[in-house]
This record gives C-alpha cells, sequence and structure tokens, in this order.
C-alpha cells in the first residue's frame, strides 16, 4: 500500500513538474554577505555563452560583476575603474541583443557633496565584448552650484527682555553665521523695539566687521513695534543695493521675539514680504501668542515657526534653523520648488533600446522619478529625462522598466511601486525622438508597490509584445493567506486589458522573467519570484505561456523549492533569466539568483505520446450468454497502442524514452462490473502496468474475461485507459511527458445483435391493460390493482420498460411477473422522485422476441384528499430503444371513482318517547318526540337529504305529526300527505354533511286514543291490555354512484333507522266484584280450619316426661358445684344431676374467683342464656394475665373492685402479662412465654428474651405409655427446631382438637377454660403448657391409639402414605358401650376387614355419642344416647338430667 502511494505521488509530481530538470541543477556559489546572484543575466560575448552576475554588496558594498561560463563551471570578476565613493555597483545591468555583446551594469548610489550639500546620483560603467569597462556616464547627475542669500536677523530688544536675554540673542546669531560661514549667505543683522536700528549689514559681513558690531550692540530696552521692523527691513536691508544686498538673491528673514506686535501692519510689510517670495523664520520666546507668530512666518507657517520656554533654548535651534537655512542654497525658489536632481539615483534600472541606453531615476523631481535616456558614450553623453508631470512625489518611478514593441511603436513601461500609496505603471510611446505618457495603470491595494516588477510577453516570438507582467510583491490577503500578486495584462489597441492575476506567497512576483519557449509548443513561458516564501528560502514558479491569458492557469505551475536545488540558501529566486540554451541541447536553460550563489536549470525533452484502444472480435457473441450460471469465459482481448514523438528539438545523447504507468478499467461508470483482467477474480476490474516506451510505436495486449449470466447484453462494455509518467522502470531517461498529451482513452466493445439480414432490429412492443376494480374507493391506504400484458412479435427489444402514469393519489406499490415468471422487471430507479409515474425495466438486457408477458400492478392510496375527478384515467406506455410501434404501445384507461364515507342515523333514545300508555281516563292526545342522530364519520363531507316515513293509524291510537326539522340549520322538510296506506312522510332538502360532524332531526307528533266505547262498560276479574305499534322509519340518501358507504360497525343497515313506538291501552279489573267475592271465602276458610284443629286435639297438648339420663350426659357440660368436682362415680349408675352441657360463656367471681357460667344456674334446666341468670358478683374475663414472678391468672375483670370490668385502662397487672407465644424448654419441657421472663417487665417481644433450652412447638405429640409430651422443637439435640423431619416419636400421638397440658398432662379443650365464657376458638384461650395433636387412630384389636407421627422410624411424619397402621383405622364415628363405656368404631369389628359403614356392625349396646355430657361431681362422661333403655337415642328430651339445686331462684330476666 505505501509502494502504490508512493507511485500515485511521483505520478502527481511528475504530472506538474514540466520539463525543468531539478535533479541535475548546476551551481555557482559566491557569498552570502556579498550578495552574490542578486541580478542574473543571460548573454553571449565573442561567441562564449555567460552569465552575468551582480554581487552589489561586494567590497564593503562597493559591489563588483561577474561572468560565469557554463563549461568552465566558474566565475570571473569584471574589472572596472570607479571612485571609492561608489557603493552597490551591479545592483542593475543591462545586456544588448545585438550580434556584437554589450553590458552596462550601473550603480545608484554615487554621493557628492556641494556647499556642505550632500548630493545622492548614480554612475552606469559600459562593458564591450570581451567584458572591458570602456565607458562610464552619470546620467541625471547635479552639479555643484552656489546661489546667493541675503538673510536679516531681525531680533527683539523690547525692554521684556533681561541683559542676559539679550547677549544670548547676540551669541545665538554668531554661531548661526559661523556655521553657515563658508555658504553663499550674507548676514545682516537689526534690533527692534519702539524703534529700529541696523547692527550691521551686507557690506559689514562681507568685510568682517559684522561681529565687532554685533557685540557692541546696547539694548534698546523699548516697546516692540513688529511690522514696521519688518517694512524697515525690507526697505533699508533686502531691497537697498546700498547695504550690499543682492537684489537677484534669495532673500531671508530670521524674526526672533518675545512679545507680540504692538502695532499694525500698516505698510502691508507681510504681503509685499509675500510677493518678493521672501522667507521668513519666526522665533517665539516665553509667552508668546502662536496665533500670531504663525501670521509672522512664511508658508507652510507651521513647520517654519518655532517656540522655545526662554532665551536657553536658542541653542537647542541652532542646527534645525541651520538646515532650514542651508536648504535655502541651490534653489531659486527654494520654499516653493523641489529637489530635481540632487538625489537623482539614477541606474536604479537600465536596459538598452537601439543604441541608446534608458536608466532609471527614482529620485528625480522630489522622488517622484523619471527616466533618462542616454546617448553616446563616455564624456560626450547627452541624456534626455523621461518623465509624467502627473506623478506624485515619493512615487519611486524608474524602479523598474521594460522595453517592448508593438506595431513598429516603442514602449516603454516603468514602474512607480510607491505612487498614490498604491503603485503605478506608466506606458510611454516613442514618436520620433520624443518619449510620451500613453496611459496609466494603478494599483488597487495601499502598500501593494505594485509595478516594483516588470515583464514583457512575446508569447508567440513574433517580435510584438503580447502582454504585460506586472508584479505587486506586498499585496497581502488573509484568506486565503496571500503575500504577493501577479497582474497579466493584454497589449490591444488600448494597451492595457487584464486577462487574470495569481496571488502566493513569500513577495511573490517580486522577480519576473519571460522564458523562452520551454516545452516545444511554440509559446513563451514565465518565470515568477517569490525570494521569502519557505521562511526567506524562496520558490521560483514556471507558468506555461497562453494566447490567451498570456500564462496557463489550467495546470498547476511547476514550484521550484530553494531546497531542492540551493540548499541552504535564501531569497530564491531574487533574480531570474532565461532567454538561451547555455548547455548546446538546444533546450532553454533557466538561471535563478539568490543571496549567494546562482543555479542553471536545464530544460528536459518533451514527449507528445499519443494512446489507441482496439479490441477482436468486433463484437461479443450472444451465445456465449446464458443464465442462471456462474461460469466465466474469454470473452475478448484489447489491445493498447502507443506512439511517441518528440514535442522540444534537443540534440545530442539525451535519453527520450519515457516510463509509464497504464492503468485500465473495464465496465467503467457501473456498479456491478460485467468484466475483468483475472479470470479467477471476478472483482478484478482494473489492471495497473509498468511499461517503457520508446521513440516511435509500442502495443500492448490484455484479455478481458465476462461472466456468463449478466442482465445487460445491450449496453456496450466501456473500457477506460489512462497512463502517466512514472520513475519505476529507469533512473536514466530525462525525457518528460507533454503536459498536454491526451493521457485518458476509451473504448466501448459492443454486443451482438440478431436482427433482420438489415441488421436493423425493430421490436413490435404491443402493450394492454385492465382493471381488476369496478371502481377506485378513495380511502386511506385502499388498492387497485391493474393487470398489464406485453407482447413483442417483433425482433428482440433492447431496455424495454414500461411506463405507467398515474395520479399523484396513487403509489405503485408492487410490480410482479405474472406469468411467465422468468420474465425480470425492475421498477423506480429510473424515474428521478417522480410522484405521478413509474418506470418499470422489462427482462434488461434484451426483451426475447416472441415474448408475451403478463404483469400485476399494486397501487395503494397514499393522498385520498387528492383533487379526484369523477373517473381515474390512467395511461401505461411501453418504450425500448429500437421499438417500431408507436401506436401499441401506449394504452390510456379509466375507472370510476367513489369516495369511501361512513354515514349512520340512529335513534338518541335518551331523548325520544318511544312508550306510550292510554286508559279510559286518560286518552290524549299525547306529546310524541322523536330525536335522530345523523353522524358522518368518514374523513370527506359529502351531500345528503333525509326522509322520515310515518303510519297512519292503529285500532285504538291515531297519530297526527306536527313538524320535522333539523336542530343545527334550517333545513326545509316538507310534508306529503296520506298516500297508499300511510299516515305521511316528512322529505328534508340536500344539505351538506361535514366530514367527522353530527347533526341532529327532531319528530314532534301528538297521538291519541280512539274506538274504545266497547270496553266501557265491560266487568272483570282480569286486567285487559292491547298494544299498538307505530312503526317511523328514517332513511338517509345520497349520490350512491360517488360516494362508497364503508361499515360503520354500529347496524347493518346504517342509513335507515327503524323505530316501533309502543302505545298500550290498559283496562283495569273491577276492584268492586273482587273484594266482595274474597270477603265471602275468607270467612269459609275460617270455619273450616277451626274445625280441623278441634279434630286433630289441638287444645289437649300435654307437657313432656324428663329424660332418665342417670349416668350418661352430653359431653361438652361442666358441673356448677366445683366442690363436688373430686369425686369418683360409676359409668353405669352416674347421676346427672348437677350435670350441664359446656357452657358457652364462663363468668369469675369477683370475689373468690368461683366460675359461674350462663348455663349452670338453670334450675336443672339447660339454659346457656344469660336473661334469667344470677351472676351477681361474677365477670366475664376478656383478657388472661400471667404472673411472672408465681405464674398466677389475673383477668381484666377479676380486680376491678367489684366491678366488672373487662377493660385493661385501669387494671393493676404489675408483674402479669398475656402470653402471646409459648416455648418448651427441651430438657425438662418446662414452659417459658416471651412474656414471663422479661425481668419483671412485662414484654411480648423475643428480642431480648433469655430462651436458652426452649423451644416454640408447633406440634404436640403424646406417648401412649406413660402420657409424657414430646414436641417437634425439643428433641433436636439442643437445637430448636419446628420441624418433625428428624423427630423421634415413637410411642406418641397427637390429638387433633385436644390439647394436652405439658406439665401434668391433664386435657384442655377449647370450650371448657375461656374463663367462665363457653368459646370454641382459640384464639384468647391460654392454653400455656398445652397442644394440639393432628390425627388420631385405633387398633381394631387392642383399641389403642395410633397417630400419624409416632410410627415414622424415629422420623416425624404427618402423613399417612407410608405408615404402618396394621390393625388401626381413623375412626370416623366412635361409639361409646352404655355398660362399660368402652369405645367401638365402625371400623373395628369387621372381621378383620376394615369396614368404615354401619349397614352390617354389630353395635348392640354401642351409641355414637352426639353430645357429651361431663358429671359435675366426679367428672364421669354421658352421653344423651347411652341410658334410653336398650335404645339408641340421641336426644336430651327423656333424659333425667337431676338438677344439684332443687330450689333453683325464679330467673332473673333483667339481668
Amino acid at each position: 500500500m505505501k509502494t502504490l502511494s508512493w507511485i500515485l505521488l511521483m505520478w502527481a509530481s511528475l504530472s506538474e513538474a514540466f520539463n525543468i530538470d531539478t535533479e541535475h541543477p548546476l551551481r555557482f556559489n559566491g557569498t552570502a554577505e556579498d550578495f552574490f546572484g542578486y541580478s542574473v543575466y543571460q548573454s553571449e560575448f565573442e561567441n562564449r555563452k555567460q552569465i552575468i552576475v551582480g554581487a552589489p554588496l561586494k567590497g564593503n558594498s562597493t559591489g563588483e560583476m561577474y561572468s560565469c561560463t557554463v563549461d568552465l563551471q566558474s566565475c570571473t570578476p569584471l574589472l572596472w575603474t570607479g571612485s571609492e565613493s561608489v557603493r552597490f555597483f551591479g545592483m542593475s545591468s543591462a545586456v544588448s541583443s545585438d550580434a556584437v555583446g554589450r553590458l552596462t551594469s550601473c550603480s545608484p548610489y554615487l554621493p557628492h557633496e556641494c556647499d556642505g550639500n550632500s548630493y545622492l546620483n548614480g554612475v552606469c560603467v559600459q562593458f564591450n565584448s570581451r567584458l572591458q569597462a570602456v565607458s562610464n556616464f552619470t546620467a541625471a547627475y547635479q552639479e555643484c552650484t552656489k546661489r546667493e542669500v541675503n538673510l536679516v536677523f531681525l531680533f527683539d530688544g523690547s525692554k521684556s527682555l533681561k541683559s542676559e536675554e539679550f547677549e544670548m540673542n547676540k551669541k545665538f546669531i554668531l554661531d548661526v553665521m559661523r556655521k553657515l560661514s563658508k555658504s553663499s549667505i550674507k548676514f545682516a543683522a537689526v534690533q527692534f523695539a519702539s524703534t529700529f536700528r541696523t547692527v550691521f549689514d551686507f557690506n559689514a559681513y562681507k568685510d568682517g566687521s559684522a561681529k565687532d558690531k554685533l557685540m557692541k550692540e546696547t539694548h534698546m530696552n523699548s516697546l516692540t513695534n513688529t511690522h514696521r521692523a519688518i517694512d524697515y527691513v525690507l526697505k533699508n536691508l533686502l531691497n537697498s543695493v546700498s547695504s550690499g544686498a543682492d537684489l537677484s538673491a534669495q532673500k531671508a528673514l530670521v524674526i526672533i521675539t518675545d512679545g507680540e506686535p504692538t502695532d499694525f501692519d500698516d505698510e502691508k510689510a507681510l504681503s509685499r514680504s509675500n510677493e518678493q517670495n521672501i522667507l521668513r523664520y519666526v522665533i517665539g520666546v516665553g509667552k508668546v501668542s502662536l496665533a500670531n507668530l504663525y501670521e509672522l512666518a512664511s508658508e507652510p507657517k507651521i513647520n517654519n515657526t518655532f517656540y522655545i520656554q526662554d532665551y536657553n533654548g536658542l541653542q537647542g535651534l541652532l542646527d534645525d534653523l541651520q538646515k532650514k537655512i542651508y536648504n535655502i542654497e541651490g534653489s531659486k525658489d527654494t520654499h516653493s520648488k523641489d529637489r530635481q536632481k540632487e538625489l537623482s539615483q539614477s541606474g536604479f534600472s537600465v536596459l538598452y533600446h537601439k543604441d541608446s541606453v534608458i536608466v532609471g531615476s527614482v529620485g528625480s523631481n522630489d522622488w517622484s522619478g523619471s527616466l533618462y535616456e542616454v546617448t553616446g558614450s563616455g564624456s560626450g553623453f547627452n541624456d534626455t529625462e523621461i518623465k509624467d508631470p502627473s506623478v506624485s512625489k515619493d512615487s519611486y518611478m524608474g524602479y523598474s522598466a521594460v522595453l517592448g514593441m508593438r506595431g513598429g511603436v516603442s514602449l516603454l513601461f516603468s514602474g512607480a511601486p510607491r505612487a498614490e500609496h498604491k503603485g503605478l505603471v506608466t506606458l510611454f510611446t516613442k514618436n520620433e525622438s520624443t518619449w510620451t505618457v500613453t496611459k496609466n495603470i494603478t494599483g488597487e491595494q495601499i502598500g501593494s508597490s505594485f509595478g516594483a516588477s516588470l515583464s514583457l510577453l512575446d508569447v508567440d516570438s513574433d517580435g510584438e509584445s503580447d502582454f504585460l507582467l506586472v508584479g505587486a510583491p506586498l499585496f497581502h490577503q488573509s484568506w486565503p493567506r496571500a503575500e504577493g500578486r501577479l497582474y497579466v495584462y493584454a497589449l490591444s489597441e488600448e494597451y492595457f486589458q487584464k486577462t487574470l492575476n495569481e496571488s502566493n506567497t513569500g513577495r511573490f512576483a517580486a522577480s519576473l522573467a519571460s522564458l523562452k519557449d520551454l516545452n516545444g509548443d511554440g509559446l513563451s513561458d514565465v518565470a515568477v519570484g517569490a525570494p521569502l516564501e519557505n521562511e526567506g528560502e524562496g520558490v521560483v514558479y514556471i507558468y506555461l505561456g497562453d494566447r490567451t491569458h498570456g500564462i496557463n492557469t489550467e495546470h498547476a505551475p511547476q514550484r521550484i523549492p530553494a531546497r531542492s536545488v540551493l540548499p541552504g540558501l535564501q531569497q530564491f529566486g531574487v533574480s531570474l533569466s532565461g532567454q538561451m540554451d547555455m548547455s548546446d541541447d538546444n533546450l532553454t536553460d533557466v538561471v535563478i539568483g539568490a543571496k549567494g550563489g546562482i543555479v542553471l536549470l536545464k530544460a528536459r525533452p518533451v514527449m507528445s505520446v499519443s494512446a489507441q484502444l482496439s479490441f477482436s472480435p468486433n463484437e461479443m457473441s450472444l451465445n456465449d450468454f446464458e443464465c442462471p450460471s456462474d461460469k466465466t469465459f474469454h470473452a475478448f482481448n484489447l489491445t493498447s497502442c502507443f506512439t511517441v514523438n518528440e514535442q522540444t528539438s534537443s540534440i545530442g545523447s539525451l535519453e527520450k524514452n519515457l516510463n509509464v504507468s497504464l492503468n485500465l478499467n473495464v465496465d467503467v461508470m457501473r456498479t456491478i462490473n460485467r468484466g475483468f483482467f483475472d479470470q479467477s477474480d471476478t472483482s478484478s476490474r482494473t489492471l495497473q502496468k509498468f511499461v517503457l516506451l520508446d521513440s516511435g510505436s509500442s502495443c500492448f495486449g490484455f484479455p478481458i474475461f465476462m461472466p456468463s449470466c449478466i442482465r445487460d447484453t445491450v449496453s456496450p462494455l466501456k473500457i477506460r485507459m489512462n497512463f502517466s509518467q512514472t520513475e519505476m522502470l529507469s533512473e536514466n531517461s530525462t525525457a518528460i511527458l507533454d503536459i498536454h498529451s491526451r493521457t485518458e482513452e476509451y473504448v466501448e466493445v459492443p454486443f451482438q445483435r440478431n436482427c433482420d439480414s438489415n441488421n436493423s432490429c425493430v421490436a413490435n412492443l404491443k402493450l394492454n391493460f385492465s382493471f381488476t376494480n369496478d371502481t377506485l374507493v378513495v380511502v386511506n391506504q385502499a388498492h387497485l390493482t391493474v393487470l398489464v400484458s406485453l407482447d413483442n412479435p417483433g425482433d428482440d427489444s433492447f431496455n424495454t420498460s414500461i411506463v405507467l402514469h398515474y395520479p399523484e393519489g396513487l403509489s405503485l406499490s408492487k410490480f410482479d411477473t405474472v406469468k411467465p415468471s422468468r420474465t425480470r422487471s425492475s421498477c423506480g430507479d429510473r424515474d428521478s422522485g417522480a410522484m405521478n409515474r413509474t418506470t418499470c425495466s422489462i427482462n434488461l438486457p434484451v426483451y426475447r422476441s416472441g415474448t408475451t408477458t403478463q404483469f400485476l400492478a399494486t397501487f395503494r392510496m397514499v393522498k385520498w384528499d387528492y383533487d379526484w375527478s369523477d373517473r381515474m384515467e390512467m395511461m401505461i406506455t411501453a418504450n425500448s430503444d429500437n421499438n417500431g410501434n408507436t401506436s401499441g404501445a401506449e394504452v390510456r384507461r379509466s375507472v370510476p371513482v367513489q369516495f369511501a364515507v361512513d354515514l349512520a342515523i340512529s335513534l338518541v333514545a335518551e331523548d325520544s318517547v318511544t312508550y306510550l300508555n292510554f286508559s279510559l281516563e286518560d286518552r290524549g292526545p299525547k306529546p310524541l318526540n322523536i330525536v335522530y342522530k345523523v353522524e358522518n364519520l368518514g374523513l370527506k363531507g359529502l351531500p345528503v337529504s333525509l326522509k322520515l316515513t310515518l303510519p297512519c293509524q292503529t285500532t285504538h291510537v291515531i297519530l297526527t305529526p306536527q313538524i320535522f326539522r333539523m336542530q343545527e340549520n334550517s333545513v326545509p322538510c316538507g310534508f306529503i300527505k296520506p298516500q297508499d296506506g300511510h299516515c305521511g312522510k316528512f322529505e328534508c332538502g340536500q344539505f351538506d354533511l361535514q366530514e367527522a360532524s353530527v347533526v341532529h332531526f327532531i319528530l314532534t307528533a301528538d297521538a291519541a286514543l280512539q274506538n274504545v266505547k266497547e270496553y266501557e262498560s265491560k266487568y272483570s276479574f282480569h286486567e285487559f291490555r292491547e298494544d299498538s305499534v307505530l312503526d317511523i322509519s328514517a332513511e338517509l340518501h345520497y349520490n350512491r354512484s360517488r360516494y362508497n358507504q364503508t361499515s360503520t360497525g354500529l347496524k347493518d343497515d346504517p342509513h335507515t333507522s327503524q323505530i316501533a313506538v309502543k302505545a298500550e291501552f290498559v283496562v283495569p279489573p273491577s276492584l268492586m266484584l273482587i273484594v266482595c267475592t274474597g270477603a265471602g271465602g275468607g270467612v269459609i276458610l275460617l270455619i273450616i280450619i277451626l274445625i280441623l284443629l278441634l279434630k286433630c286435639g289441638f287444645f289437649k297438648r300435654k307437657r313432656p316426661v324428663d329424660e332418665d339420663l342417670t349416668a350418661f350426659e352430653a359431653p361438652l357440660f361442666i358441673n356448677t358445684n366445683a366442690e363436688e368436682n373430686t369425686g369418683d362415680s360409676e359409668n353405669d349408675s352416674t347421676d346427672l344431676t348437677g350435670f350441664r352441657a359446656l357452657p358457652p360463656h364462663i363468668f369469675i367471681n369477683r370475689n373468690d374467683n368461683t366460675v359461674s357460667t350462663t348455663a349452670e344456674k338453670e334450675n336443672g334446666v339447660t339454659d346457656n342464656t344469660e336473661k334469667d341468670e344470677d351472676l351477681t358478683g361474677f365477670g366475664a374475663p376478656s383478657c388472661i394475665f400471667i404472673n411472672l414472678n408465681d405464674n398466677t391468672v389475673r383477668t381484666t375483670a377479676e380486680e376491678e373492685n367489684g366491678v366488672t370490668d373487662n377493660t385493661e385502662e385501669d387494671e393493676d397487672l404489675t408483674g402479669f402479662r398475656a402470653p402471646s407465644c409459648i416455648f418448651i424448654n427441651r430438657n425438662d419441657n418446662t414452659v417459658s412465654t416471651t412474656a414471663e421472663k422479661e425481668n419483671g417487665v412485662t414484654d411480648n417481644t423475643e428480642e431480648d428474651e433469655d430462651l436458652t433450652g426452649f423451644g416454640a412447638p408447633s406440634c404436640i405429640f403424646i406417648n401412649r405409655n406413660d402420657n409424657t409430651v414430646s414436641t417437634t422443637a425439643e428433641k433436636e439435640n439442643g437445637v430448636t427446631d419446628n420441624t418433625e423431619k428428624d423427630e423421634d416419636l415413637t410411642g406418641f400421638g397427637a390429638p387433633s382438637c385436644i390439647f394436652i397440658n405439658l406439665n401434668d398432662n391433664t386435657v384442655r379443650t377449647t370450650a371448657e377454660e375461656e374463663n367462665g365464657v363457653t368459646d370454641n376458638t382459640e384464639k384468647d384461650e391460654d392454653l400455656t403448657g398445652f397442644r394440639a395433636p393432628p390425627h388420631i387412630f385405633i387398633n381394631r384389636n387392642d383399641n389403642t391409639v395410633r397417630t400419624t407421627a409416632e410410627e415414622e422410624n424415629g422420623v416425624t411424619d404427618n402423613t399417612e402414605e407410608d405408615e404402618d397402621l396394621t390393625g388401626f383405622r381413623a375412626p370416623p364415628h366412635i361409639f361409646i358401650n352404655r355398660n362399660d363405656n368402652t369405645v367401638r368404631t365402625t371400623a373395628e369389628e369387621e372381621n378383620g376387614v376394615t369396614d368404615n359403614t354401619e349397614e352390617d356392625e354389630d353395635l348392640t349396646g354401642f351409641r355414637a355419642p352426639s353430645h357429651i355430657f361431663i358429671n359435675l361431681n366426679d367428672n364421669t362422661v354421658s352421653t344423651t344416647a347411652e341410658k334410653k333403655s336398650g335404645v339408641t337415642d340421641n336426644t336430651e328430651k327423656e333424659s333425667g338430667v337431676k338438677e344439684t339445686n332443687p330450689s333453683p331462684e325464679p330467673p332473673n330476666t333483667d339481668k
């Protein structure tokens, strides 16, 4: 990749290199201190080609000229004799174009003195063909000429001066005279006050007595009459011959004063001074008005007025005043005229014009500048000034100059780079012997130095100057950054016509040179220097010539940086020359100067190359292409031939072959290529090859491969070849590729066409299509399908397409081939975003002859709001590159357009009356109001109308319509009278129903009862009803051909609303008939009932006999006498006197804590209510609390000071706590609660409880052997574990609804210890130490009990799945023997077979107890079934339950 990048870089560089050889420069070195190379010139002297080089700083800036030869590659200084004061010799030079070579070299610095004035002129030295100095001349030389100047000192002698200040005045005057004593100035002095006195006149100055007279002068010490003093000087000194004045001399007056004038200028002394051109200098001292001083001075008043604080400042003014006075010398009218030749600096530029030499004099005329034409030589030369009077001061005309010829007229261009601060170029033309100004060109930017460099270009070398090149090296531009600009002007009848400008950096265009043709195109070229580019190193640009614009800007110039040819030097390009062949190869060489050296760059031969591409065979056969296929084949051979000719006319042994890089590209401008160079790589559509081209012709061949299956076999295969020069193959070649050579060629390889014998392929495309939809329904996202058929009975059709034209409201979504399926189509890639057409390419590249294909085009509605007409028209055309049937390839069809609407009419039930009831008393008429809602749920409005049809009448109801109207707007609705059995109808006019809108129609009518006389005199037990139905129909109407209803989802026919108004006629039954008949029947029925009750003995009822329940009673009873609960009795003789069903409520006596229930005080009769219970002194405890110290129990009711109080608000429960959780110690089975171990503080939480060794039992099991208790938590090896998985519960069984005390193994139920209240729930039961076992099983053999948890091989398991329960059965029913109280179940006597039914069970003597009673004396158990004389009786009616209290107190129903 890096190699390829380097190659591309080389191509780019060589293509822009033109033909200046920078690889083999010829260097001539000098020293930078001498500025060797400041100027360079090519010339031939005595048949020897030489390079003239200027070194203006050589020899302490004296300057030197050198002659350098190419063959010797050395430089020799030119000998010349000049003044020691000359500086910068060789700064400018000119070489003649005559057969006999001549050289003129100048120095613009030749100073000389003239009476203390320094003049700066120039000198030029002329050399002959042997480069020997033969003469010199000094054009625009200022000779030293003296002029008389009469100057008068008019000094103040008023009384405002002190004596020492007066003396300072005199000393100042003496100093000025002493310094200017060698000049041609004569002095005089006058003291003025109120009077005037001549101190000394011009005669005294001339004879030397002026000093003595001045020193003897005394102070007048009076007023200051300045104007009169000036008048005195004019009359008695400056204009008086007797005073020694020269009337032709320049007059000057120096006024020294410290006060303002005290007189008026009555004598017009100032105006007379101006008329006489008298220079007046005023020196003001101290507190004086500058405005008054300005009036005394001459023009320019500001420059001629001086001000000092005191007289001590006079010495500081001495030098300034001396310079002004000195400058008066040598000028006839010094104050109004400029210097002419004093600072001319002639020789700043120099050039030859026939037999004369023209030199530039930039300092002439106060630096306005001019040119001088010098004729003759030696001391006999003559110089004629060439100037433009319109050029302003400080313009530096003559800074640059060039000569040309056009139309036989000599053209002289001179640059003035500082004119008007922008720069100026002036054209002088010579008529006979006089140069006249013809035209000026002004620069465009201030400070750009426009005109600092000039060059004329004879582009076609016909001797006529065609273009003027002007440099503005200080032109500045911020963006794009530029420093320096080149202007090109075409010379025409008007002489100046700017064609273009070029900008660059580094003082671009500081030097310009016209070059002799470099590349053999017959046009002169141009070199432009930018000596400060690249940080001062310098760059030179080579532009090719152009007939139209002077220089060719279409091709980038050749850029030659200093570091490539003269490394280490600065200001490369400060001088340029390129008009000769210095190396004898007949090619132009360019000499470039730098600061300290020059370089000669040779031109290289330019080769013109023409290329041609060809191929064989002349077309590609279609027989080689077949689809589908993935094969490739050799399609054709490509040949590229090159013809090389030299553009230049070089001679000698130069290598003229070219190293060229070829780039071939197959099937250019296509995304998918059809050809390639490597058969194994289908992506190899490009090929690069390096070849060496010699003069003459060369050819190269390349095989081209193609895939067998391609889509496009019509478009020719386009091959592009481009080539460029490279140095890859040889470094000896010096030739360069002509920049104008065509480096890119194309060729198109066609495909074979199978056509008629005349080889003209004409297809015959026939198209037809039809709509598969009857109508086009305008609704969003609706679809329309079109069946298109295309037939080609003619020749093969190339680049075939079908174009579908349709409204913008549609969009083609699919275009599928129906048959045959092998025909391909592609749509939408050739329409450039058009919204109303789609172009579909058909079977590219060839739609074969005899092919007929059907396509199905599917369109989608995309703009339902499009302005659709009544019919939608579609046009479809068939096109191809060779279709000959234009009439059958275009078809138009149309289809009706219907807009989708969604209309509905419905009844507004809440605002309508649909039921009427009538009776004989209420016959009407009654109002009937019907409200209809008409909706447009669609997205388009439409005109609709409404028709309402009313029934005429029914048998008993007649309907009278009133009005039918629209609620929102005024729509006329007319009523049509009855016809064809109808009552009539309303028809409403057409109105516009806007989209998504609702309107309401209201029908108002009256209904009345009729034809009911037959019911007025009838009497009946039954009510008579007759219903009449009034069918009212409303219909919407609209243009169904234009609009198409879509489903609303409301009802089947949304455009019709059928309403049935029910009118009910009611005749009620006869009330009198019903009352009379009912009263009689009731009396008869009462008599019959009394008779039946008498017959049944209803009035002879007996009291029931108490049942003998001795020894047995229902279980859930408790003895009311606590002291008798300790006795024992036999089961068969238990006296149930004193037993009672377990009380539902338990009360505790507040005095002695005895328990009373609502059942134990009922005089021997079981009574569970509290209505007649004497519960004096008893209270029902709601909460039980345990003392944390002695575990005694307290309730909220037993300590309330004799008053039953179940609240805890005022209870003293210090030390007591209601146990919320119970824990069992795993070591000794003791019980702990979360409240009883809180160190005397009631605390129900377990967070700080010391429960070490305790476990909360989740299940309690009872050992069948010794009735000990085990929990799932107490056998976990010292770790509390509430699960039964690993518990050893051998011999234990869990009771289901029974709770066992963990301390004494007593049994408690949820009903027997509820603090005096019967409660079967465990919510508030104090079951401390008790636990309920889950399941109990009884052994059929010995009636032992087993649970599902106690035989699980040491693992607690409450399930029966793997339990060995052989002989055990879970008793669903338990029966107790009335004799011995043994227990039997329905499963234990089934002859060894478990049987849970009672059907065949021998239960003689046994009974299933439904109620169990406990004897209050001995706690024995009695059931309601076991004492019924051998008969099972579960009722308590006949049980002999004896009361322990034979004299019961009457029931107290108040409590």
